[in-house]
């Protein structure tokens, strides 16, 4: 049931329109609709074990990696990496985070629009705190 829910909340978080997904314990097919998705499946015998319509949330939280310093650019002259409102595929750079003198570049791992940029430029971010909120296309 455990591999169940991970392949449902990874589908729920991906911009798939639907997913065939098969194992020797478990059978799976996902379909999303713009406002609810239908789950079934079924176990090895080919008895189905659960079925499922319920609202899919469309945002994504995007949260931090790791502690450091949040920066919405790549240099003080530079413009922003992104601003609420932009349109960002998956992969794109949404922000830098400095640890001891190291400069990481945070992507985003899924496409979708900004609604909402949790910290200012310059603040401290905690590990597994919400940078941004974004509404999955």
């Amino acid at each position: 049931m455990e591999k169940l829910k991970q392949i449902i909340a990874l589908f729920e978080a991906s911009s798939l329109d639907q997913l065939k997904y098969k194992d020797d314990s478990v059978e799976v097919e996902l379909r999303c609709s713009s406002s609810s998705a239908n789950f079934s499946s079924s176990d090895g015998n080919g008895e189905k074990t659960i079925e499922k319509d319920e609202k899919i949330s469309k945002y994504y939280q995007m949260t931090c990696p790791t502690v450091g310093v949040f920066y919405r650019r790549p240099s003080p002259q530079a413009p922003n990496y992104v601003e609420v409102g932009d349109r960002v595929n998956k992969g794109d750079i949404l922000c830098t985070l400095e640890a001891m003198k190291v400069f990481s570049e945070v992507k985003s791992p899924v496409t979708g629009i900004i609604r909402r940029i949790a910290l200012e430029d310059g603040e401290v971010a905690g590990e597994g705190e919400v940078l941004f909120e974004m509404e999955l296309c």
